[in-house]
């Protein structure tokens, strides 16, 4: 439902589901073109039918997305896992309605509030605002305006309710107003007011603006655009992060809640030649919610670095007084060396066309057609080997640059990196690949958002898929552009394989974190459980059937390489080094005390492990060390793992920052009795220097030296005596403390993986 208050259109802003926003439907990329009118009517048919914030909208969004996004988000890597993933996904689908039915969708997409309760008929109803503009702002905020104060006002005023972190002034540059702006603009204390006798246009009063603006940064924001908390923090540290980013641009919204535009693309056609990419779609799609460069981003509401600004010659005068000046500024910033970056998380709702009007026939709309033609004739050459034809390759054509090597990289979620070890080194490796400048698109499995782990990805410039998203309807259309796919976890990689051989010719990587079925054999010995030694050789053969049909497999454990051979010496297998860096900082022998372990309990060598450890080894250390604690930090511990809490040991659960146990405790225990793969903590361990005692199996795979940078027991009584031995010696702690550097820095460097990587990524490699 739409408002008009004063002759301004009511915004309504839409409200985001766990799985997305519920006032959007489309899928799909929307040209406006041809399709604006029929997009409209079926949202007014949705929206009659299933009004906005209605109870029977949000039960059936929850129950279409709880149904299918939970499809995948199955585990399998034995019974147990598997029961206890059909009960959480039973129980999330029960709690999603029970939430959506009792309160309502769980948070805003935009949080502040809506426009209409913020109208005044005349300007003696209006508040004043103070601007803490300081004398050394990070941002200067150059709004150029002419007439309609009221947008003007909620245009200020939403600035006046920003928390940001970044400091900013406001300049306002009046182009001769003649309404009642200028008794506006006097009541606003702390704003810098630059007035103009006559109408300059938007392109000579943005300049003027940053001819007297202060700030590193200068943020050109139209008057009829209201900008977002965070934004401001969210585009400055981008352009702090990368000193060759020359402008940020955010994403814009409509007042009715559909996107306007995530970055624009620019096409080598003379006629149509740029896009508002995305525009009229959900704004809370995948696509649209990650940092990439692009070709350009709109003036509506664009950061840009003040001296590459000044270097370039400001807005280019020739694109007066208004249109294509943003997009020729992106393109000369481009040509010097500096990109054009779009940033999700700054989040401006934008009326589009108020100043100007939208009849291209007449006013200064006329320009947008004159000055398209002035922007071709200008950059006609790079537009002619750089760019595509008008609306072809979109999957290429949205991001720059274009020449880039694409990955497709697939997981069952997306990696809780603080959590586990293999989600860890997912994100490792990730980091790697963009270090090695691939363009990647993460699809976890299950489809769903993980915070704060997702935001992050996108931050660094991941694509990560979530939400309703047909894999096959996916790689139909894209996966022709992808060079490399890399799968992981048998039960996740056997699902997608096959659609994968089919629909791509890329290069396929399975990363084998661990070898399923050696980890279930060991557990069955260990339990003397036949049905168990049955499911592992199922395992074994799934296992070895995703090996045979992978490109190249990967291992981290030169133990399991030996097995794969055994099994198959015609397997393409690749050692890999598990990337882990060296703390700058460690642990000191005097300055320390206490055992500590660290791991996922939703692993269960872990669980079994420190079971093991507390009931048979734990009381023999006692003995000798009666004031010695036992921490035991890690997520998702289970009942019985909390249930040890008390005399003399600390179960912490998840801990976000795990470095003072790391720096503070003397000795790590890693008493783990089966399982697979190498042992990430064993190896985070030795990354700060801290003596690790473990078994045989812990210690298996890392070519790891008994006595020289770890100590090694199998039966709890040797246990408890080797642990006992180092806490006690500060000459052995020292020696293994310095084993334990000097093996880190030999075997697990980032730079050992980026070379591996280097000739594996290599289109010749076979």
């Amino acid at each position: 439902m739409k408002n008009n208050i004063s002759g301004i259109p009511g915004l309504s802003l839409s409200r985001k589901t766990k799985h997305g926003d519920d006032r959007m439907s489309s899928r799909r990329l929307i040209d406006p073109d041809k399709r604006n009118q029929l997009f409209l009517k079926y949202h007014k048919i949705i929206d009659f039918f299933l009004p906005v914030g209605s109870k029977r909208r949000l039960v059936l969004i929850t129950v279409v997305n709880s149904l299918l996004t939970n499809r995948n988000d199955l585990h399998f890597e034995n019974i147990d896992s598997f029961n206890k993933s059909i009960r959480n996904v039973l129980s999330d689908f029960a709690e999603a309605i029970r939430h959506s039915v009792s309160n309502g969708p769980p948070n805003v997409v935009y949080n502040q509030s809506p426009l209409q309760s913020l109208i005044y008929d005349n300007i003696s109803d209006i508040q004043s605002m103070s601007f803490g503009c300081t004398s050394a702002p990070k941002v200067s905020i150059v709004i150029p305006v002419l007439n309609k104060w009221i947008y003007t006002y909620h245009c200020l005023r939403f600035i006046s309710k920003l928390q940001d972190s970044i400091s900013f002034e406001v300049i306002v540059v009046d182009n001769g107003s003649s309404d009642e702006t200028p008794k506006m603009l006097a009541l606003m204390k702390g704003l810098r007011v630059i007035r103009n006798d006559s109408n300059m246009g938007f392109v000579e009063a943005c300049n003027n603006g940053a001819e007297v603006s202060q700030g590193e940064y200068i943020l050109f924001l139209n008057n009829d655009a209201m900008i977002m908390n965070g934004s401001l923090d969210s585009m400055g540290d981008l352009m702090a992060q990368d000193q060759k980013i020359g402008a940020v641009g955010a994403k814009l919204v409509y007042p009715d809640g559909r996107l306007q535009e995530a970055g624009g693309v620019v096409w080598n056609d003379g006629l149509r030649i740029a896009w508002n990419f995305g525009k009229f779609d959900d704004p809370g799609r995948y696509e649209y919610n990650y940092v990439r460069e692009t070709d350009y981003c709109s003036g509506a509401c664009l950061m840009v670095r003040r001296d590459t600004f000044f270097r370039i010659g400001l807005f280019d005068a020739e694109f007066a007084p208004a249109y294509f000046e943003d997009t020729n500024l992106c393109f000369a910033m481009r040509k010097i060396g500096y990109k054009t970056v779009y940033q999700p998380k700054a989040v401006a709702i934008h009326y589009e066309g108020i100043t100007a009007g939208t009849d291209v026939r007449k006013g200064v709309k006329l320009h947008q057609t004159i000055n398209r033609k002035k922007f071709h004739d200008r950059w006609q050459h790079l537009l002619t080997t750089e760019h595509y034809a008008n609306g072809e390759n979109i999957f290429l054509a949205r991001e720059r640059p274009r020449d880039r090597q694409t990955m497709l990289y697939i997981d069952h979620e997306i990696p809780s990196f603080d959590k586990d070890a293999g989600s860890m080194i997912t994100f490792e490796y990730l980091k790697l690949f963009l270090s090695l400048d691939f363009k990647i698109v993460f699809w976890p499995a299950n489809l769903r958002e993980a915070e704060p782990y997702m935001s992050e990805m996108q931050q660094m410039g991941i694509e990560v898929v979530y939400g309703y998203v047909n894999f096959d309807r996916y790689m139909r259309k894209y996966g022709r552009y992808f060079d490399f796919v890399i799968i992981s976890r048998p039960f996740t990689a056997i699902s997608f394989l096959k659609k994968l051989k089919v629909y791509s010719q890329a290069k396929i990587l399975y990363v084998a974190h661990d070898l399923h079925f050696v980890r279930e054999l060991r557990r069955a010995e260990l339990d003397k459980n036949e049905k168990l030694g049955k499911f592992a050789v199922k395992l074994k053969q799934l296992e070895l059937s995703i090996a045979q049909k992978s490109d190249i497999t990967l291992v981290f454990s030169d133990f399991e390489k030996r097995v794969l051979e055994a099994e198959d010496p015609g397997l393409n297998i690749e050692l890999m080094p598990w990337i882990q860096k060296v703390n700058t900082s460690g642990p000191s022998f005097d300055n320390s005390k206490d055992l500590m372990f660290i791991g996922s309990f939703r692993h269960l060598p872990n669980i079994d492990g420190v079971l093991w450890f507390v009931n048979e080894v734990f009381p023999r250390i006692r003995r000798h060390l009666p004031q010695a604690q036992l921490f035991i930090v890690g997520s998702d511990p289970t009942p019985e793992i909390l249930a040890l809490n008390g005399d003399g040991i600390v179960v912490t659960g998840y801990v976000k920052d795990t470095s003072p146990y790391f720096l503070n405790c003397r000795v790590f225990v890693a008493p783990l009795r089966y399982g697979a793969g190498v042992k990430g903590k064993v190896i985070e361990a030795a990354s700060y220097g801290l003596p690790v005692v473990t078994t045989q199996l812990g210690a298996e795979g890392l070519n790891l030296k008994n006595g020289k940078n770890v100590l090694i027991a199998d039966d709890p009584g040797g246990f408890a005596q080797q642990v006992v031995s180092v806490y006690s010696s500060r000459d052995l702690w020292l020696k293994l403390s310095v084993g334990a550097i000097d093996y880190m820095k030999a075997e697990h460097s980032p730079d050992r993986a980026m070379t591996k990587f280097r000739r594996l990524l290599q289109p010749t490699y076979v």
